[in-house]
């Protein structure tokens, strides 16, 4: 079972591309429902247990590391449990607040470390920034340069990059960046909050053909997302609130992260459970039929539009229609796959 919490909506960054906006709601987790969060989640897997094979934690935001305190005090009481399933825990972060110490502690602590990074300085500056409109890049690159020394600790290291038209021309080479700065897994997602046009998508396209051919082919050591997960898969339906909780810094539960502080998808606290009602209505949602244009879609099974309503909610406003941005990206993966399956054919 997957939990996300959110230990805060406050950040110390201003990204002008954030899906949260630039004026976040100031929330942050108190000790005291940090322990309800404890509770619910140990009750939610002891009570089930026949049902998960897993518990998989990721710490969220905001920026996590502003809440601290309380991040170590969870991860203490998890790893103290003694469980018969697997326990994952994870944290995102924009890298700002690490210090020596903390990275000493997160890395015996936690099993993965996402960070926040778009590229060379020129890139990460362009929308990673300060209040002060100041880029973040200087004090980033400080803080990964010292984390990915323990590169060899059973912590994974992840690069999170969002990719926009701006930046696809760029995206082989920031790619080829992360890993000379010693990632193994890179992570760019396209921003799927806007309009992408043609020429733009054609340009990430050239770029992904690019990266699959140097490194996806050449180095097995390397996973990097949007061209290496692009063999053809069906998506089966999205558990948002079945089997993935989002848990706000005030212990609401939400289903996805795309609709986490929308009170009207709210459905239950830590301190009281699960309100049931609501969650059949979402589990109504993500089983709703798509709009017509994508039923005659040859990708429509592959696609994760399809898959995540509330995805689809988020950036049209429509629980059945995609975004253009993100029939986009389904169809360059798609376009990739198929282009490289066919060359591996007609090899063998």
């Amino acid at each position: 079972m997957f939990f996300t919490i959110w230990l805060t909506t406050e950040c110390n960054l201003q990204c002008t591309y954030c899906y949260e906006g630039s004026e976040k709601k100031q929330g942050i987790m108190s000790m005291e429902t940090a322990q309800a969060v404890i509770d619910f989640i140990y009750l939610q897997i002891i009570t089930q247990k026949t049902i998960y094979s897993y518990l998989s934690i990721d710490f969220l935001g905001g920026e996590p590391l502003l809440n601290y305190e309380v991040m170590c005090y969870i991860i203490e009481k998890v790893r103290s449990w003694q469980l018969a399933v697997p326990v994952y825990i994870s944290m995102t972060t924009n890298a700002t607040l690490l210090t020596k110490e903390k990275i000493a502690y997160l890395i015996n602590s936690l099993d993965e470390i996402s960070v926040s990074i778009d590229g060379d300085k020129q890139t990460h500056d362009m929308y990673r920034k300060f209040s002060d409109g100041s880029g973040s890049y200087k004090i980033v690159i400080e803080n990964i340069r010292e984390l990915l020394k323990y590169q060899k600790s059973f912590c994974n290291f992840r690069a999170r990059m969002t990719i926009r038209p701006e930046t696809a021309k760029l995206l082989y080479e920031n790619v080829n960046y992360m890993i000379d700065l010693g990632f193994k897994t890179i992570v760019p997602v396209m921003d799927r909050f806007i309009d992408w046009t043609q020429e733009e998508a054609d340009c990430l396209y050239t770029e992904m053909i690019k990266i699959y051919e140097k490194f996806i082919v050449n180095r097995k050591d390397l996973f990097i997302g949007l061209v290496d997960d692009i063999t053809l898969r069906r998506e089966s339906l999205c558990l948002g609130g079945e089997i993935t909780l989002q848990i706000s810094p005030n212990g609401v539960i939400f289903p996805c992260s795309y609709v986490m502080g929308q009170d009207n998808f709210a459905f239950g606290d830590v301190q009281n459970g699960v309100q049931n009602e609501k969650k059949e209505w979402i589990k109504k949602i993500n089983n709703m039929p798509m709009t017509e244009s994508c039923n005659f879609c040859a990708w429509q099974c592959f696609c994760n539009g399809n898959r995540c309503r509330l995805l689809n909610y988020a950036t049209t406003g429509d629980f059945t229609i995609p975004s253009a941005a993100t029939c986009l990206n389904e169809r360059l993966q798609l376009k990739l796959c198929r282009e490289y399956y066919r060359s591996e054919k007609r090899s063998q």
